[in-house]
């Protein structure tokens, strides 16, 4: 592992052989058990999940793409970063991502042209590229829980209380530019 790698996530796996796809798509059902969703919790950096569940259909796209759609829904238990108070959050995220294999040409033409891509923020994403004849589930999964749940949640009504500072109650404090004033009426007298 490199300096600047993240060491693996410990989060449950699921591959799908890609080879294998029938014609129709792969319906898949995932709903973790309570270990298994501790596990995703650390790894989501919340404190758990009520419940978590991934409707996912995956089909073939093109000639030797996949694409993979469905819909993520999960109960999140953070803490108000705020007051503290356990907060639970109702998430439902769709998916909707496209799969290549690296040896793909369509892959190598998206990775050659990589330097000069015009991406359109709420236009579809570019295929992520996979190694092998399967495609892992559950790292997509987290992910896209990842960039669901909100990394600072704040209680209904929660609001930080404004300081002031002894500074901040003179009625009239000094200009930072009053010492420039003086050395101009300085200059002009002498």
């Amino acid at each position: 592992m490199t300096k600047d790698a993240l060491p693996p996530l410990d989060i449950p796996t699921f591959e799908v052989s890609v080879a294998v796809l029938p014609r129709t798509g792969f319906p898949l059902k995932l709903r973790p058990d309570e270990r298994e969703r501790e596990r995703i919790a650390t790894a989501c950096g919340v404190d758990g999940f009520d419940t978590l569940e991934a409707d996912l259909l995956l089909t073939r796209w093109r000639r030797d793409g996949v694409e993979l759609r469905g819909d993520i829904r999960a109960i999140v238990r953070q803490h108000c970063v705020i007051t503290l108070e356990e907060l639970r959050t109702d998430l439902h995220e769709p998916v909707a991502l496209t799969f290549l294999p690296q040896g793909s040409g369509l892959a190598r033409r998206i990775e050659e042209n990589s330097q000069e891509l015009v991406l359109d923020p709420e236009g579809p994403d570019l295929p992520e590229t996979f190694a092998g004849d399967t495609i892992d589930v559950w790292p997509v999964v987290v992910e896209c829980l990842l960039l669901a749940i909100d990394p600072f949640p704040r209680a209904p009504g929660a609001e930080l209380e404004t300081v002031v500072s002894p500074e901040d109650t003179q009625e009239e404090r000094e200009s930072p530019f009053a010492v420039l004033k003086s050395l101009k009426t300085d200059a002009k007298s002498s």
